[in-house]
């Protein structure tokens, strides 16, 4: 159904103020889980379709308000997010299941009112763009309740090419924070190279890299009513304990839940924000403000969630117990979070690769040269300064041995110091040497560096002969075919020129085989938009918009399916 959620959302939501994934910044949709308390069910894979970014109009409204309420200087975000499975926003804000809308309507003319009608109840909605969401509603209704709403999706899905199951979200999330991508690749690479990590454990770890993940790309996640943290109990509480101190209370209840209160005041909230991890919330999160919340206690109450950790927060003032909500209270939420999520990557870190077996806080208290020779130790050299924020980083050391680096920086100085001819011969030989040796492995590495060679006529031939001897392998070489004709014309001096229509209608014709041989469609579409975009731009006029139309035909719910269709528009077609 996601698809088909897609499609009526490029076809109706048709607004300025509209985005659609993968043009969405992560910290926009950070800030609309915070602003609306409402967060993605990220345990069953639910995800954004569309975001209704109308955070200027409230700024605006809110730049009013702060003359007589300077509480309210904090990120809010106003508009309304359209994920496979709910609407969220409105005032109050909550998330409207799909599958429980029968209509919608606008009412009103100079006050105009978004009205999406319920089985039992309506829900209004002030927007600029209310039109397009009546127009995608009353679309979507035309479905049964049943398939409106997409299926489960779980965290990590092994197979026996993905033991792990998280090469799919890599690919779904790209390149995205760096945190992310090394969480998520450590639990294969700790599952094949040390004996003590069985495949049960590489599962969980890669389930939290996953969760943390997601967290990163679409704000934290969400489930019956608690947020949702990536780790354990233990570890969490002692999170809290590195982000505000010592605690001032603890206390269980009878259903598992532990509530945690620390002690919040201005010198606490400086204390923070002056941290290391405080300064990266400032300039990477942004969050700041020159007005200190006013509480005298935050509580966080965390509840077993199946591995993980669910929690609420409050702000408790004497008696009186307020749930966070707007103006300064959403301003110690975002703190809180975002600070959160700084530690929370770091201790996921720590976990991965020192084991569960000694307590975090014991953990928090190695230095960053410690887990990089760990880290080097186990599965090789990574840069991990982005779990170190505000931490400088020893250029000198770089967990590797001093021969071995020597040797290192010996072979990449005699490469720079190779001519193109003589690194165009090298690529050629090792293609020789791989026929010789008749091993697929050594053939399509060989392969990929005369297409990284730019050598693109003799990485044509190389592929072709691959798919020769392995026709098996027909999906993924069919792709590689696809690419060496791209490149061919969007890497050539001049770039793209009528010239290449050929060659670019060949690349489609490549990646329309791989998929045929079973290439997973979501591998194959970017290169294919590129190939039907740089024809649209090099194609005579008359013919521009029909790879439009084959891209639009092809991926109707495509990621670059807005692309597609702003250019279609400039045409004169819809």
């Amino acid at each position: 159904m996601t698809d088909v959620l897609r499609q009526l959302a490029y076809d109706h939501l048709r607004h300025d103020n509209v985005r659609f994934p993968p043009k969405i910044e992560q910290k926009t949709l950070q800030v609309a889980a915070l602003t609306f308390g409402v967060g993605l069910d990220h345990l069953e894979g639910e995800r954004v379709i569309a975001v209704l970014d109308e955070s200027v109009y409230a700024k605006t409204a809110g730049a009013i308000m702060s003359v007589f309420n300077d509480r309210l200087d904090c990120e809010y975000f106003g508009g309304l997010v359209v994920t496979d499975r709910h609407l969220v926003g409105g005032d109050p804000p909550e998330a409207v299941p799909l599958d429980r809308i029968t209509g919608a309507r606008v009412t009103g003319s100079v006050f105009r009112k978004l009205e999406v009608l319920g089985q039992t109840r309506n829900k209004s909605y002030v927007l600029e763009s209310d039109k397009e969401v009546a127009a995608f509603v009353n679309a979507l209704v035309q479905y049964p309740p049943h398939a409106r709403v997409a299926a489960p999706r779980a965290l990590v899905a092994p197979t026996a090419d993905d033991p792990t199951g998280v090469l799919a979200e890599m690919n779904e999330l790209g390149a995205g924070d760096a945190r992310a991508v090394q969480l998520m690749a450590l639990p294969a690479a700790l599952r094949s190279r040390v004996a003590a990590v069985t495949s049960d454990l590489a599962l969980d770890l890669a389930s939290r890299a996953v969760l943390y993940a997601r967290t990163l790309n679409a704000g934290r996640a969400m489930k019956n009513g608690l947020w949702i943290s990536a780790l354990p109990g233990p570890d969490l509480l002692a999170v809290l304990g590195r982000m505000l101190g010592r605690p001032v209370y603890q206390q269980p209840d009878p259903q598992g839940s532990l509530e945690v209160r620390f002690h919040w005041d201005g010198s606490v909230a400086k204390a923070l924000l002056d941290s290391a991890v405080g300064l990266t919330v400032l300039a990477v999160a942004g969050v700041g403000w020159t007005m200190w919340p006013e509480r005298s206690v935050i509580s966080w109450r965390l509840t077993p969630f199946g591995p993980f950790t669910g929690f609420q927060l409050k702000a408790i003032t004497g008696q009186r117990g307020n749930p966070f909500d707007q103006g300064e209270d959403l301003k110690l939420r975002q703190l809180m979070h975002d600070t959160l999520q700084v530690h929370e990557g770091r201790a996921l870190l720590l976990r991965m690769i020192f084991g569960w077996g000694a307590p975090l806080e014991q953990l928090f208290q190695s230095q960053q040269a410690d887990v990089a020779a760990k880290m080097q130790e186990l599965v090789g050299y990574s840069d991990l300064s982005a779990f170190f924020p505000g931490q400088k980083v020893d250029k000198s050391h770089d967990g590797l041995r001093p021969d071995i680096q020597a040797a290192v920086d010996a072979a990449i100085r005699a490469e720079q110091q190779k001519t193109p001819e003589q690194r165009n011969a090298a690529a050629r030989s090792a293609w020789q040497k791989a026929v010789a040796s008749g091993t697929l492995d050594a053939m399509e590495d060989a392969a990929l560096s005369l297409q990284h060679a730019q050598l693109y006529d003799d990485a044509i031939r190389a592929y072709q002969h691959i798919l020769e001897r392995f026709p098996e392998e027909g999906a993924s070489t069919a792709r590689s075919l696809g690419d060496c004709h791209l490149f061919q014309a969007l890497y050539a001096p001049s770039g793209p020129t009528p010239a290449h229509l050929p060659t670019l209608d060949t690349a489609l014709r490549w990646y329309a085989h791989a998929v045929e041989r079973g290439a997973a469609t979501e591998h194959v579409e970017e290169n294919f938009w590129e190939a039907c975009r740089a024809l649209s731009e090099v194609a005579p006029a008359e013919q521009r918009a029909q790879f439009l139309l084959y891209y639009r035909s092809s991926y109707p719910a495509g990621a670059h399916r807005p692309d597609a269709d702003a250019r279609l528009a400039k045409l004169g077609v819809r």
